[in-house]
């Protein structure tokens, strides 16, 4: 079982080691950085309310994400620093940056969309935890700790910024996402750049 994780104290020494600087200076074209920043205080106060329930219910593929109770802007970062936790990831991540980018995902998934959104995004991330703990393809595929990471933040963005539209709509309708592309795989490239996108922005990684 995964312990409990003295989070006061932990949010306390990550605070501690913050030199204020600001990683949204640089301009961005597509994200309004400056409402969409989430704090490592906020994501932690979150992370307690709810840490005993998700180490019960975690676990199992029964675990429903409809039912999870917080705020919708928060349930991907909270969740998703849990699966970072149970996976013992968070000695590669600088977390604020990471609690940046976890905000940033969240908030460039469209929640409009009624299936390709961000409740979507972690729903297969979820999955693929269950893959690499209960389905033993950690140890099968012989990954190491950055493999793990790479595949739940793959899993997290893979639909990142959908729109609800088909790949043969993009493509008839000549969208710039089709052009952009060369109508092949349309959607598929467009999520992956987003993905990049956001990674550059918040460079998370304490790994070289």
């Amino acid at each position: 079982m995964v312990p409990l994780i003295n989070l006061e104290e932990r949010r306390r020494k990550i605070e501690e080691g913050l030199s204020g600087s600001d990683t949204s200076s640089d301009e961005d074209q597509h994200y309004d950085t400056t409402s969409k920043k989430l704090s490592i205080r906020q994501l932690y106060q979150e992370y307690a309310k709810h840490q005993p329930h998700l180490l019960s219910t975690f676990n199992s593929r029964s675990f429903n994400i409809f039912t999870f109770e917080a705020p919708r802007q928060t349930q991907l970062p909270v969740l998703s620093l849990h699966l970072v936790h149970s996976h013992n990831l968070l000695h590669l991540l600088n977390e604020v940056q990471f609690a940046n980018f976890l905000a940033l995902v969240t908030s460039t998934y469209r929640q409009s969309v009624q299936y390709h959104n961000d409740l979507h995004g972690f729903d297969v991330a979820h999955m693929a935890h269950l893959f690499l703990t209960q389905g033993n393809l950690k140890e099968l595929a012989e990954l190491q700790e950055v493999d793990v990471l790479s595949l739940l933040v793959a899993a997290l963005c893979h639909d990142l910024g959908h729109d609800g539209l088909t790949n043969g709509y993009h493509v008839n309708a000549m969208s710039q996402r089709a052009v952009r592309y060369s109508d092949v795989s349309v959607q598929e490239n467009y999520h992956a750049a987003e993905t990049f996108r956001l990674m550059q922005r918040e460079q998370f990684l304490n790994v070289t």
